[in-house]
């Protein structure tokens, strides 16, 4: 899996663009797959969870990479989209060199 990562501190704007990437994708042709979409985080962030999928290409997009531990680790987040085949995962990322690492485990 491949991974395209918004690196960036707080509050500037990596959520905001994952978003925009994700709206685009689904007004392009991508269609969800059912039953992975999930809120992480505070819903006012507008961080979450989804797969999307075009012509047998599967893209995870994790808006919140602000975590080293738990559920919510980016690197856990990640691991969930490799383990159900995803080709490309977009994601947001604090600019912690723990989380950072977590990252740079993919090509």
């Amino acid at each position: 899996m491949k991974v395209i990562a918004l690196v960036g501190d707080a509050n500037t704007g990596k959520s905001h663009t994952i978003n925009i990437v994700y709206s685009f994708l689904l007004r392009d042709g991508y269609d969800q797959v059912p039953g992975h979409f999930r809120i992480l985080g505070n819903i006012i962030n507008k961080d979450f969870f989804d797969i999307l999928e075009f012509d047998d290409i599967m893209i995870g997009f994790v808006g919140m990479g602000d975590f080293i531990n738990g559920a919510n680790s980016l690197k856990r987040l990640l691991e969930d989209l490799e383990d159900r085949g995803c080709d490309i995962a977009i994601c947001g990322c604090r600019t912690n060199n723990r989380i950072i690492a977590a990252v740079q485990s993919y090509p």
